[in-house]
């Protein structure tokens, strides 16, 4: 989102928008003011968008996570001996099965509407869109974006950068013929102008993909990418027509030398989401990209391997389920991917907490649809540059601006790259 586009919608002055920006916490500082690059957006959209219905039903108080426990009900079927009192007992459904305070700890999963740990109360919402599991089995592959055939897929914008980026945004074929991109056997390259001085902006690229999705699981597997260098704001996101409302879910992205990744999604008015069982840090619970900033519903990675350090253990795997009743996030480093997350039948339920779990009142399917996939890679602009004399990196660069440091130190960005790996799209089956 551009700065007029801010004062327009929340009559927020500049001075009082960048002051907003630097007191949010570490995280998610200056993606309040940032969003959104829709304006300008301009890309075409495939019409086959299939809505993939919630395959094992909406499931209320009792439910767990595959309907009634892990395997019916309770481990064994209605408690592990059948009914009685390590059955169904007498206050209710025996403590194996389920238990006497809602649903016992290994009757209903743990994942769904079941006590969090053994001996706990249910703590489970009654309504679908807070009672969702944390994963979808039965996914079949939709699209495949591999190498051989990666950029055919995506189209170039070249319009100027919504996002007021100290950025050139090329074509495909001056972004081949400058080594800007390239395919290999397995995998491709999206670079940057690490060649020249750029006194109206460095040469990069956007990608857009020419294909758009409603719910599906995402994985991305990504070995370098351009994060923690200053003057950079690197993102792999999704984006629906007409922003906001459409939403966005914002899956890798940050500025300048950022240490860790923010998972974020931004909506129409009327959606908030608060996590349910992840292992990031909740941010903020309103989507709604007209209060707070759009600053948008957030959860900061606990690790830095997901963005500082991500291209010092050779990255890892990005993985999005978006279904009705949820979006969760997980980001498996390269010494820990699961196995089947790179193969034909990925299934979520065997990776555990996501990073990020955005459930709760919140409509997705009227505030999240028809997304685009995009790369970009921009520089300064409206969060890199604004952030810049409160980052370390003026003092670092010596320089006392972000485009001063871009324009005139090209070699700074050698390593301001993608190595894309694979990228696959499933639906349920």
């Amino acid at each position: 989102m551009i700065y007029s586009s801010v004062v327009l919608r929340f009559g927020m002055t500049l001075a009082s928008f960048v002051a907003l920006a630097e007191a949010v916490p570490e995280h998610g500082q200056a993606h309040a003011n940032l969003h959104r690059r829709q304006d300008g957006f301009n890309s075409s959209r495939s019409a086959d968008q299939a809505d993939v219905p919630f395959v094992n039903g909406t499931v209320t108080k009792g439910n767990g996570r595959i309907g009634n426990g892990d395997n019916g009900n309770g481990p064994n079927g209605i408690g592990p001996t059948g009914n009685g009192p390590t059955g169904n007992g007498p206050n209710g459904d025996g403590p194996t099965s389920n238990g006497p305070n809602g649903n016992g700890p290994t009757g209903n999963g743990p994942n769904g509407n079941a006590r969090l740990t053994p001996g706990e109360p249910s703590t489970g919402f009654s309504n679908s869109s807070a009672n969702s599991r944390v994963g979808q089995s039965a996914y079949t592959l939709q699209d495949d974006y591999s190498p051989s055939d990666f950029f055919s897929q995506f189209t170039f914008f070249t319009e100027p950068d919504p996002t007021h980026g100290f950025v050139e945004y090329v074509d495909e074929s001056t972004a081949q013929g400058g080594g800007l991109i390239q395919t290999n056997s397995d995998s491709v390259y999206i670079g940057v102008d690490h060649d020249n001085q750029a006194p109206s902006g460095r040469q990069s690229v956007r990608l857009t993909s020419k294909n758009s999705y409603t719910h599906g699981l995402f994985i991305a597997d990504i070995a370098h990418f351009p994060g923690g260098i200053c003057g950079t704001w690197p993102a792999l996101w999704t984006l629906g027509p007409d922003w906001p409302s459409s939403g966005e879910i914002d899956i890798l992205e940050g500025v300048n030398d950022n240490a860790k990744n923010q998972y974020t999604l931004h909506s129409a008015p009327g959606c908030s989401m608060s996590g349910g069982t992840q292992t990031g840090e909740e941010i903020s619970t309103i989507c709604d990209a007209a209060v707070n900033g759009n600053a948008g519903c957030s959860v900061a990675d606990s690790s830095s391997t997901s963005y500082g350090d991500f291209n010092d253990g050779e990255g890892g795997v990005f993985a999005v389920e978006w279904t009705s009743e949820h979006i969760n996030l997980w980001f498996f480093p390269r010494s820990n991917i699961p196995g089947d997350a790179l193969g034909s039948n990925p299934d979520p339920l065997a990776w555990g907490t996501p990073v990020a779990n955005f459930q709760g009142p919140c409509d997705i399917d009227s505030k999240f649809k028809e997304h685009q996939i995009i790369f970009d890679t921009t520089f300064c602009g409206d969060w890199a540059g604004n952030v810049w004399t409160g980052s370390t990196c003026a003092a670092n660069t010596g320089s006392s601006t972000c485009i001063d440091f871009v324009a005139n130190n090209p070699a700074a960005f050698t390593d301001a790259y993608w190595t894309i790996n694979s990228l696959k799209v499933f639906q349920s089956a």
